[in-house]
């Protein structure tokens, strides 16, 4: 049997406690596309994401940057902003106690409660954001390369089509399969041959 070609075993395909630790150990720690910086070009748009568990908030602040929070109300943990892009003119609201939050994701106002009550009180988590080649990328768990070092073989090929410049129509696709993520990473990888097999 050529040992260039196996698989992982098949227990790890149908496992929850080993796809929980995928979880923390690779998509937390890994880089994701949020979204192109057309999309939120003005202060206060915002794009909501939701990767592996985790509900994010991409939005651009009054000086021009780019912020991501946890999208998730520090009171109960409900998700603060339901709509998948929009334009908040001035807070956001939790719907579920009311809770309020500035563009900043820091926390505004609890009903009833005091100033007092507010100020010991935290705001959104924030997410690692990074802006390279005209997108957004976030990363729930910081630690390892930048999005920049780690394209940076990549740089000069990805400028010459001025990604920057582009502008997003929106047209944001998205499909559920009710598989393990490792099948289908397999299925992509069965056409590619090992440089020990094609010297065999």
């Amino acid at each position: 049997m050529n040992s260039d070609n196996h698989t992982l075993p098949s227990w790890v395909y149908n496992d929850a406690r080993f796809f929980e630790l995928e979880r923390s150990a690779i998509f937390s720690a890994s880089w994701s596309l949020a979204c192109h910086v057309s999309e939120i070009a003005q202060a206060g748009d915002y794009v909501t994401l939701k990767l592996s568990g985790e509900r994010a908030l991409i939005t651009r602040l009054e000086d021009g940057t780019i912020r991501a929070f946890h999208n998730t109300c520090r009171h109960r943990a409900h998700q603060v902003v339901g709509a998948e892009r929009g334009q908040c003119q001035r807070v956001h609201v939790c719907p579920y106690h009311g809770w309020t939050y500035n563009r900043d994701g820091s926390l505004r106002g609890i009903p009833g409660g005091t100033e007092q009550d507010v100020a010991q009180a935290a705001g959104l988590p924030p997410i690692e954001t990074e802006v390279f080649a005209g997108f957004v990328w976030i990363r729930f768990q910081s630690g390892g390369p930048s999005v920049a070092q780690r394209l940076a073989p990549f740089k000069d090929l990805l400028a010459a089509y001025r990604i920057e410049d582009m502008r997003s129509n929106q047209d944001r696709a998205v499909e559920e399969h009710a598989i393990d993520w490792k099948n289908m990473m397999d299925n992509y990888l069965e056409g590619i041959t090992s440089p020990r097999a094609i010297q065999a």
